[in-house]
C-alpha cells in the first residue's frame, strides 16, 4: 500500500531536511553569513574569557606575592644596614611554668624584661683564645630577671638554635627567671654569616655555618663578660639549644 510507505513528516524526512541545510550553507560560502565559518564561531566555547571571580583571584594572588617580596627586601636591607634596635624595659607577669599572664589577671610572678647591648673590645678581655681578635660587631641580648634584684640567685647565659631568636624560647626562659635566675640570651641573626664580623677561623674559605656558630659562641663570651662587669656574684651557667647547645661545649675549651 502506497499510503503505508509514505514518510510521516516528523522523523522520516530528517535526512532530507539535513541535506537541504548543508546544501544551502555550501551555496552561501564561508564569507556570506550563516556558513560553516560563522557556525563554527558561534558553537566554539570561548575558553579565553575569564569570569570576574577568576580575574579577582589571580589579581589577589599577585598582590600577595608582591607584598611578600617587598617585606622580604625591607627586612634584608634593614638587617644589613641598620644597627640593632633595643627595646626598652618592661614588666610582665608569668605563672610558675613561665606562661605569660594577661594584664587583667592578678597575681603571678613579676619579671623585668629588656634588651641590652653586648660589650665590644679586645678579644683577650673575653677569652685568652681571642687575644688576636678585635670584637667590633654590634650585638644585643634579651635579659629576664625577677623584678626584685635581691631574689636573683644565679645567672644563665642561653644561646639559641640555628635560625631562631630568644623570643622563641620565651616560656622556657620565663620559667627559669621566675625560679630566681637572671637570663641573658644573646641574639645572633642568620645574616651574621654573610656580614663582616669577627671570626676565629684560619681557613681561607670559611664555611658560612661555621661563621654563624663562631658568632653565637663569641656572643656567649660577651654575655658572660657583661655579667662579670656588672659584678654579678652568683654562679653563671651556660645553656643552649641545637647550634647554641653545641656552643656551650666549645665554650669549655675557650
Amino acid at each position: 500500500d502506497s499510503a503505508s510507505q509514505r514518510p510521516c513528516g516528523r522523523c522520516c524526512d530528517w535526512p532530507v531536511r539535513q541535506t537541504s541545510f548543508l546544501r544551502n550553507a555550501l551555496a552561501r560560502g564561508p564569507n556570506r553569513g550563516s556558513g560553516f565559518t560563522d557556525f563554527a564561531k558561534v558553537e566554539q566555547p570561548q575558553s579565553s574569557v575569564q569570569s570576574p571571580a577568576l580575574r579577582f583571584h589571580a589579581t589577589f594572588l599577585m598582590t600577595l606575592r608582591a607584598i611578600g617580596l617587598l617585606s622580604t627586601l625591607v627586612a634584608l636591607c634593614s638587617g644589613l644596614l641598620l644597627p640593632p634596635v633595643l627595646r626598652g624595659p618592661k614588666l610582665i607577669r608569668v605563672d610558675a611554668e613561665g606562661r605569660r599572664l594577661p594584664p587583667w589577671v592578678k597575681g603571678g610572678i613579676p619579671l623585668h624584661v629588656e634588651e641590652v647591648q653586648l660589650p665590644k673590645g679586645a678579644g683577650a678581655s673575653f677569652s685568652p683564645a681571642l687575644r688576636d681578635v678585635e670584637i667590633t660587631r654590634e650585638a644585643k641580648a634579651l635579659v629576664l630577671q625577677p623584678r626584685n634584684a635581691r631574689d636573683v640567685k644565679a645567672a644563665v647565659v642561653f644561646m639559641h638554635g640555628f635560625s631562631q631568636q630568644p623570643e622563641n624560647y620565651m616560656e622556657t626562659l620565663s620559667c627559669l627567671a621566675a625560679s630566681g635566675m637572671k637570663i641573658v640570651a644573646p641574639t645572633v641573626w642568620i645574616f651574621d654569616m654573610f656580614s663582616p664580623f669577627v671570626t676565629v677561623e684560619t681557613a681561607r674559605t670559611p664555611n658560612l655555618f661555621k661563621k654563624l656558630q663562631t658568632a653565637i659562641v663569641i656572643d656567649g663570651l660577651r654575655s658572660i663578660e657583661m655579667l662579670e662587669r656588672q659584678k654579678f656574684a652568683g654562679p653563671i651557667s651556660l645553656a643552649g639549644h641545637s647550634m647554641g647547645g653545641a656552643g656551650t661545649c666549645v665554650r669549655r675549651k675557650l
